[in-house]
């Protein structure tokens, strides 16, 4: 079974739903007639009744993350940004641009992840809550924490043997493949983030929690060839290759890094493999790298 990942923060909402009476009145103040004096007033009676009900973490998470997020107006001079107002001067030159953008508050949202780590500190082996935690920290772009967290969740797996808990207290299904979607999820993040170093580091955990996984071979490699090692890129790469031989993204990055190698040679076997393998959006993008890769050729003549 596959989890997604990007949806955790709406899962532990969703929870809620079947809660006891302070839960009931929650997801009704939450959801139905938002009032956060009045959520701020239950929280603070929910947990002088029950301060060990994991729902009460969950919420007060929820809420201070929700009450943390503001819209706010800026003017840029460049394009480029959804739902741009665009500014003309008198003569109808264009001379800036309004956008909203939504901004975290840090304070509330250091209380919402308060809520969180005093969660996870009673229920440990909730893995929920701590997917929850790194997914809002990746979502504020607090990389070097967000890489932090993901790291201890490595070491915490590593000890513990994938024996996990989700909602309800129940155990993962297929916890080891649902454990490396996830980190991977969170990999891409960083990857699209340029956050390269701390990419390294995870991914380095990773190969050595998985060192036969073509997939943590892959990206441990892709990390080496963003930061020009390619050599050592190629040399995961080719094994990820030997161990999944019908992986077009491997081949991909064997193309890459054979071409920046000035194998051209290489390079084009891997991209010609990626347009017999791959489907028609993999042909068009190995056809083009291809062309690519011809016209370098031809320009160097």
């Amino acid at each position: 079974m596959k989890y997604t990942i990007s949806l955790i923060v709406c899962l532990l909402i969703s929870n809620l739903a079947f809660s006891q009476d302070y839960y009931s009145q929650y997801i009704y103040l939450f959801q139905k007639q938002y009032d956060a004096k009045k959520i701020k007033n239950l929280l603070q009676e929910w947990k002088q009744k029950d301060a060990n009900d994991i729902k009460y973490y969950i919420a007060g998470f929820n809420f201070y993350l929700k009450e943390s997020k503001k819209e706010i107006v800026r003017l840029d001079t460049k394009e480029g940004r959804e739902k741009n107002f665009v500014i003309k001067d008198s003569i109808n030159n264009t001379v800036g641009y309004l956008y909203s953008e939504t901004v975290h508050i840090d304070s509330l949202f250091s209380i919402s992840q308060n809520f969180l780590n005093q969660g996870i500190a009673l229920f440990p082996k909730r893995l929920d809550l701590r997917f929850g935690k790194i997914y809002t920290l990746g979502e504020t772009k607090k990389y070097n924490v967000f890489t932090d967290e993901i790291l201890n969740v490595i070491h915490l797996t590593d000890a513990n043997h994938f024996e996990w808990l989700w909602d309800g207290d129940k155990a993962l299904e297929d916890p080891i493949n649902f454990f490396k979607n996830a980190i991977q999820d969170y990999e891409n993040t960083l990857f699209n983030a340029n956050e390269n170093s701390n990419l390294k580091k995870i991914a380095l955990e990773m190969n050595r929690l998985f060192p036969d996984d073509p997939i943590a071979m892959s990206t441990l490699g892709s990390s080496y060839l963003l930061e020009g090692n390619n050599q050592e890129a190629l040399r995961l790469f080719l094994l990820a290759y030997k161990i999944n031989p019908e992986d077009t993204i491997v081949m991909n990055n064997l193309g890459e890094t054979y071409s920046r190698l000035k194998d051209n040679v290489n390079a084009k076997k891997y991209y010609s493999l990626m347009i017999a393998k791959g489907d028609e959006e993999t042909k068009k993008y190995a056809e083009a790298k291809l062309k690519k890769l011809e016209e370098n050729l031809i320009n160097k003549k």
